[in-house]
């Protein structure tokens, strides 16, 4: 058996029309402000004019089709055509922005988990119901598997659960959709996201957003989320939450808590966050509590509707702010709204209560951008338009991703690769497409199929055309390339620009090696092994302010390096959590990498992310990999093998190799060995070679050919690479 995952990567580009909404439906709300303080000038576009991929059921777990089509395309529609889609287990995301994720002909998402009858029978044997659900109780303990839990509540259903399934690891738990962390610019619209049923065991949301900001769900419906339906934690900002409809049903067992949201109070003076704008949103039967429950920020919840008749409906916490306004409770509502700290500010503005009157609050609340009131009377009526109700919410005409391919600076002889991503969706698509490529570059629908300069893509049916289209190309001429690929359907031609600027090379490459071990403990001044002899001058790598070496261990019968976060880390990738390559080619020569490649294994956790990023001299960083889990050292296979192409790095002098590591914390580490850059050297231009004789050189002298052999006697006419005693950097020269 082989014990290595490979990890294959082909870099990436994609761009697309903006979406039309058949309901021309826009952000609206917190979601559009860049501040506190100012009305409508954010964008958000959800990534709208980028790549677009189309999801239908398989009718299996679909988690792993999901999380892909998600990293790797901006716009994700799920067609619900062929069924709904099932999720093993929830699908976490980091720091992705410009994302839409919409659904269409009924698609749902929902958990392969069910709470149970069984379950709830035996629960119900426990008498779990009237146990606390208070941590303050110090009613708690440690599980079977080790895990120590706060509530005495939430420690009898889980030990409960392990006991009769066995399930040491609890998976059950992770029975959620999305869990967005640290993201931006997302738009979710027009979706069914059911759950398990409600249970109280910290389990899953069914959509959590987690250190995020600038985020629209619209026209969604929640159901039955183990531990919260839609929550909004840890300083997330600037959402709006729109013509969305939560429920419970008989699935749920206890906790049925919809909505919370929370943030950490800042006491610097600046704006909390935590701004939240709830517009047209509907709590519905089973809701216990938490619709919302408030923590800090600007709450605005407008024309909203509760038909929910146990529990409390709004709670409202530590400093936030509400402006509750033209919103309608049915007289079923024991309780609209709970305050639980002092310092909550809150406005009623023309609600209305059956049966009851309202105060007009404690204060005057105001939120910056403009927005369209309807009379409380007709909230009611609404309510038949939220939830997943949109017949037609998108289509596209047809497009590319991105409108051009452009390379940068290339090296001439060089096969860099691209992408772009060809769509069209609704009753414009065309029944095919054909593409002819011009020379030099060819084209495939795989990063490993056949290429070929002609292709064609026929429309899946006659509402969907999509393909991702690779592409390889090799410029031969020094200068500025600008060419097209024709695109050519049945009723129009377009081109797709390709551009590149090439530096010229010439002569024959040697094989170039950077090699780092990392077979033993190693420290930040550890060089790397290279070859040929002479040809860098740096090869070295250096920690973060948050990373250390911690030891070595074998794993599989080989030793790794481990590093360790001297701090837990969050889950955002940051700089100062990082582990940086550099090489530097000698003087005279020129290193054209091809491929970077290494062994990861995570040291018994669950976590640890790790993104690469790669970068020529001082120009922008390219992601070569995003939020990647190497396998766990315990498991087959006991580590991951990363391979990543380095073809589309670009031009430089200086190449630097970056992996961000985080969700990790301080007692697990990484395991790294065997980081290897491969690539070419090539002798620069004679004309940029220096002209120098023998006896001209001052102090001992070294030669070295383009392989690396040291040679005794230099010829002339002949380019070396000379090392001088008194120099630290080594050169190219031509022997007169």
């Amino acid at each position: 058996m082989n014990h290595r995952a490979t990890f294959i990567l082909i870099a990436l580009f994609s761009v697309v029309l903006p979406m039309i909404a058949a309901d021309n439906g826009r952000p609206e709300g917190w979601a559009t402000c860049k501040s506190v303080y100012t009305a409508g000038d954010y964008d958000l576009t959800g990534g709208a004019d980028g790549s677009l991929i189309v999801l239908r059921s398989n009718g299996a777990d679909m988690r792993e089709a999901i999380a892909e089509a998600v990293i790797t395309h901006d716009v994700i529609v799920f067609d619900g055509i062929d069924g709904d889609f099932e999720l093993s287990s929830l699908i976490s995301f980091q720091s992705i922005t410009g994302k839409t994720l919409i659904g269409v002909n009924g698609a749902k998402l929902y958990t392969s988990f069910t709470v149970s009858k069984e379950i709830c029978d035996m629960l119900d044997e426990l008498n779990v119901k009237s146990l606390s659900q208070n941590a303050g109780d110090n009613l708690g303990g440690t599980l079977s598997n080790g895990a120590y839990v706060a509530e005495q509540c939430e420690l009898t259903i889980r030990q409960a659960i392990i006991d009769r399934y066995g399930d040491e690891k609890e998976r059950y738990r992770y029975s959620g959709v999305f869990d967005m962390v640290g993201c931006s610019n997302i738009i979710i619209r027009n979706l069914d996201f059911e759950g398990p049923g409600s249970l109280d065991v910290g389990g899953a949301d069914l959509l959590t957003l987690n250190g995020c900001n600038h985020i629209w769900v619209d026209h969604c419906r929640f159901t039955d989320g183990m531990d919260g339906n839609l929550d909004i934690v840890n300083n997330s900002d600037f959402v709006t939450v729109s013509d969305t409809h939560f429920r419970y049903t008989e699935k749920a067992y206890n906790h049925p808590l919809s909505n919370l949201n929370s943030g950490t109070e800042i006491t610097d003076g600046s704006p909390q966050k935590n701004n939240i704008s709830w517009i047209r949103c509907f709590w519905d039967e089973g809701c216990l509590g938490r619709m919302p429950l408030t923590g800090l920020g600007i709450h605005h919840i407008l024309n909203c509707y509760w038909d929910c008749p146990q529990g409390s409906c709004i709670n409202a916490h530590k400093a936030s702010r509400l402006l509750i306004e033209s919103s309608y409770f049915t007289s079923r509502v024991k309780r609209a709204l709970v305050i639980n700290d002092d310092d909550v500010k809150y406005e009623w503005r023309k609600c209305y209560w059956e049966g009851h009157v309202f105060t007009s609050g404690n204060a005057k609340v105001e939120v910056p951008y403009e927005y369209t009131v309807t009379d409380v009377k007709s909230v009611p009526e609404m309510m038949k338009n939220v939830g997943p109700t949109l017949a037609d919410p998108y289509s596209r005409a047809l497009s590319s991703a991105p409108a051009e391919l452009n390379f940068g600076k290339v090296y001439s002889g060089n096969q860099v690769s691209g992408l772009f991503n060809i769509s069209a969706f609704g009753a414009t698509t065309p029944s095919v497409i054909t593409f002819s490529a011009p020379d030099g570059v060819t084209l495939s629908l795989s990063a490993d199929g056949e290429f070929t300069s002609d292709l064609a893509v026929k429309a899946t049916d006659a509402n969907l055309i999509q393909a991702d289209v690779y592409v390889k190309a090799a410029f031969s001429k020094s200068g500025k390339v600008e060419m097209s690929i024709i695109a050519t359907t049945p009723d129009n031609t377009f081109h797709i620009p390709v551009k590149a600027e090439v530096i010229g090379l010439s002569g024959v490459p040697s094989e170039a090696v950077v090699f780092w071990p990392f077979d033993k403990g190693v420290s930040n001044d550890t060089d790397a092994e290279t070859s040929p002899a002479g040809v860098f001058t740096t090869a070295s790598f250096s920690l973060g302010e948050k990373i250390a070496v911690n030891s070595s261990k074998k794993i599989s019968g080989e030793i790794f390096t481990l590093f360790n976060p001297t701090e837990d880390l969050t889950k955002v990738a940051d700089d100062d959590c990082c582990i940086t390559f550099e090489v530097v080619a000698a003087e005279g020569y020129v290193f054209v990498p091809k491929k970077l490649s290494l062994n990861a294994a995570r040291m018994g956790t669950d976590m640890c992310y790790i993104d690469i990023q790669c970068s020529r001299d001082a120009g922008e960083p390219q992601k070569l990999l995003t939020g990647f889990q190497p396998v766990r050292s315990s498991d087959t296979p006991y580590y991951s093998t990363i391979e990543l192409p380095l073809n589309n790095v670009g031009v430089g002098e200086t190449l630097r190799i970056k992996l961000n590591l985080y969700y990790l914390l301080t007692t697990k580490q990484l395991a790294l060995r065997n980081i290897k850059i491969e690539g070419d050297v090539y002798v620069a231009d004679e004309s940029a070679v220096e002209s120098i004789a023998t006896d001209e050189i001052a102090g001992e002298a070294e030669y070295f050919d383009l392989t690396g052999r040291r040679i005794s006697h230099p010829r002339s006419g002949n380019i070396y690479l000379l090392r001088q005693s008194n120099h630290t950097k080594a050169k190219a020269v031509l022997i007169k």
